[in-house]
């Protein structure tokens, strides 16, 4: 019988290491909401609902089973008082191109809501035209056990396994990163070690995630193959701390916001 053996990462057997590509693991878990896509609009008329009183039943509202005879449904009360009435949220912010993505997290009672556009992981090439009207317009409602919620985050950013090499150097002009978030074509620093040049030329998307409970948000890009690069603060000015991080640190610290959003209410 012949064992298949797993496949290697192409870089890493270049530099005399012979290690797994874990790239195709993320793509096996795709961001996979299960609840309803509504326009973003939407969201207003459930927020003024749940003041009390009736709602317009748009299609997409009655459709959703949140809506019914110009009432809130109980799930759409459900929803309702999520959105308007948490005790604590998260918010994730990214984007590919031109298109603004977010992932709201209202957290209340052991139970949490989750708005989302387009995951940026999910999406191959920047949107444009209607994709991009379509990506950043319409979100998907999740209602969700608070302990999801990091593995929600997770697999909408695209945080999966990856190696994490170190790279040097360790502090990089700010606007040189931000310039590479939106452009692949801007180069890398002219110090870069084989590591960096490595993730520069990844396809990358900047992910940022806060608590309104307070403690350290994440900043970090995810560099495709190469993994993620966590954003700090830097004692040199005008710079950035750019450091690779293991998948493993970043889930950590998924869990201790999520945590902390929750012991907040």
């Amino acid at each position: 019988m012949t064992t298949r053996l797993p496949r290697l990462d192409a870089y890493l057997v270049g530099i005399g290491e012979e290690l797994e590509d874990l790239s195709r693991v993320g793509g096996a878990q795709p961001f996979a909401p299960t609840g309803p896509s509504l326009p973003r609009e939407d969201l207003a008329l459930l927020a003024a609902a749940a003041a009390g009183g009736a709602v317009k039943g748009t299609s997409t509202l009655t459709g959703a089973g949140l809506v019914a005879d110009g009432l809130l449904t109980e799930d759409g009360r459900t929803v309702a008082t999520l959105l308007t009435a948490p005790t604590s949220r998260l918010r994730v912010e990214s984007g590919r191109g031109r298109a603004p993505l977010t992932l709201d997290v209202h957290v209340r009672g052991g139970l949490a809501l989750a708005v989302a556009t387009a995951s940026p992981a999910a999406l191959t090439e920047a949107p444009t035209g209607e994709a991009l009207l379509a990506a950043a317009g319409t979100v998907t409602l999740d209602v969700l056990d608070a302990a999801a919620v990091p593995a929600h985050i997770a697999s909408w950013v695209g945080l999966g396994p990856a190696w994490a090499l170190a790279t040097s150097p360790t502090d990089v002009p700010e606007d040189t990163v931000l310039a590479r978030v939106d452009d692949a074509d801007i180069p890398p620093p002219p110090d870069a070690d084989a590591h960096l040049r490595h993730a520069w030329a990844q396809p990358w998307h900047l992910w940022t995630v806060r608590s309104s409970a307070g403690g350290h948000g994440l900043v970090v890009v995810r560099a495709g193959t190469a993994g993620h690069l966590a954003l700090t603060s830097s004692s040199v000015p005008g710079h950035v701390g750019l450091h690779p991080v293991a998948s493993a640190a970043l889930w950590a610290g998924l869990v201790d916001l999520v945590s902390g959003a929750v012991r907040a209410g």
